[in-house]
């Protein structure tokens, strides 16, 4: 079983360096004089952009995971989740299908949850975040995508999303879930329905917030990037940043390489050619954040570590 899973990820990897190899063999047919004169001069700048670009997704990802176990009478301290969202989020970035940032799931136990209400928590969560983009989506595909094709999109994201909250409120459905797909992994799940149930009826405004939350990281990143654009010569709308920031979410959820490694960044070359966005710095800009994010989440994991480590000597010692 491991040698399968370490087989499969190392699969994942080679395919997503391939695809990252090709894409930067293209690219460097073209002219990155425009770049390196931008970037030479103002490389203090996009550093400090690319470590916000960072710090904002943790900070808005891990105050969602606090309002819904607020909802649910969990009053676990922001800065617990915020920092052990770091090592979730640097996960999220090497897992496929960002399911390492589910890793939260170990954090919530440890603040004391059962494991009903840590999976409630992680995947509702989760859920939020998937029905967000998917407005995002419905919203500006149109701008990149040909009638016909953003029609399909938009009606599949529809009815994607109506069978997710039918499968959770249908108790028929939720039962074959459990004894087909689910299996042994049902008892993980207990309560998931009736919490669903307790926010849809009594607590909507945490249900929103949280989509609210979920949009506004999503604005400020396509901010991030669309000064990121804008620093290195080139003005791009920060709708358009923001639709295919999420477009391109979703394509690296598709577990066929790490983390959207290489596929990630193509989505976003060919989406930005459709208005005439220079490859060369869409691949600047999208391989900048990948390197950032693959360095700055496994430094700021380690920080986090050797904190709550000493924390825990520290009270120990106390005793």
């Amino acid at each position: 079983m491991l040698s399968k899973r370490i087989g499969k990820f190392s699969f994942q990897l080679l395919f997503g360096l391939i695809i990252l190899t090709f894409l930067t063999y293209v690219i460097s047919k073209q002219d990155f004089s425009l770049f390196l004169e931008k970037a030479s001069t103002m490389w203090p700048i996009i550093l400090l952009l690319l470590f916000i670009h960072i710090v904002l997704q943790i900070l808005f990802s891990s105050y969602n995971i606090k309002i819904i176990a607020n909802s649910l009478n969990h009053q676990i301290p922001y800065k617990n989740i915020f920092l052990s969202y770091i090592p979730v989020w640097s996960l999220g970035k090497i897992l496929p299908g960002g399911v390492g940032e589910l890793s939260i799931l170990y954090q919530l136990k440890q603040e004391g949850l059962d494991t009903g209400n840590a999976v409630f928590i992680a995947f509702f969560d989760k859920l939020l975040t998937i029905v967000t983009q998917a407005i995002i989506i419905i919203a500006g595909i149109w701008i990149f995508i040909p009638p016909e094709s953003s029609l399909l999109i938009i009606a599949i994201l529809v009815i994607g999303i109506a069978a997710m909250i039918i499968a959770i409120t249908s108790a028929t459905l939720r039962n074959m879930i459990k004894k087909y797909i689910l299996r042994s992994y049902s008892s993980k799940f207990v309560g998931f329905s009736s919490h669903f149930q307790y926010l849809w009826k009594e607590k909507k405004k945490v249900i929103l917030w949280n989509m609210i939350i979920t949009f506004c990281k999503s604005f400020s990143v396509a901010a991030i990037v669309t000064i990121l654009f804008f620093i290195l010569g080139t003005e791009v709308n920060i709708f358009s940043v923001l639709v295919i920031n999420t477009l391109t979410l979703v394509v690296a959820m598709i577990p066929i390489t790490i983390g959207g490694l290489g596929t990630k960044e193509a989505a976003a070359v060919y989406l930005y050619s459709t208005i005439g966005v220079p490859a060369v710095i869409v691949y600047a800009v999208y391989v900048s954040i990948r390197i950032a994010s693959l360095t700055i989440g496994p430094l700021a994991s380690l920080f986090v570590i050797y904190y709550i480590k000493n924390k825990i000597k520290k009270t120990n010692q106390s005793r």
